[in-house]
């Protein structure tokens, strides 16, 4: 059942951390330095880190973080079977987008013996097929 939130519940951000959200949330700053992205955000370092150090601004960065990939799903598939059809062995990192949305779950196998010993295994995408 969903939670229903309360008004004082809804985490308010303030205009420094909204700019923060705006930095943090853009694909252009993901391999930028801390430095440049306080820079983008003009914002200090000190401020940075102390923003980033608020669980509630965490967990809302973190909700729009999903909610943009959701949002991007039909983008990660197709760039997987694209490049799924001339490189198959190279997918980890579209494999590791769609578990976190919960689209995609290894297949493990289990096998129970007479001795109710358990094996798990994985199976092994990088043999050659028989």
């Amino acid at each position: 059942m969903r939670e229903i939130l309360k008004e004082s519940d809804i985490y308010e951000p303030s205009q420094v951390e909204k700019r923060i959200l705006e930095v943090a949330l853009n694909p252009e700053s993901f391999d930028k330095t801390i430095k440049e992205r306080c820079t983008m955000a003009d914002v200090s370092r000190d401020s940075w880190y102390r923003v980033m150090n608020n669980p509630k601004f965490i967990a809302l960065l973190n909700t729009m973080t999903m909610d943009m990939l959701k949002g991007s799903v039909n983008d990660i598939i197709n760039a997987t079977v694209k490049y799924a059809k001339s490189n198959p062995r190279c997918s980890a990192d579209r494999k590791v987008l769609l578990t976190m949305l919960n689209l995609y779950t290894d297949k493990l196998d289990a096998n129970v013996n007479e001795d109710v010993t358990i094996k798990v295994t994985k199976p092994d995408f990088n043999s050659p097929k028989e």
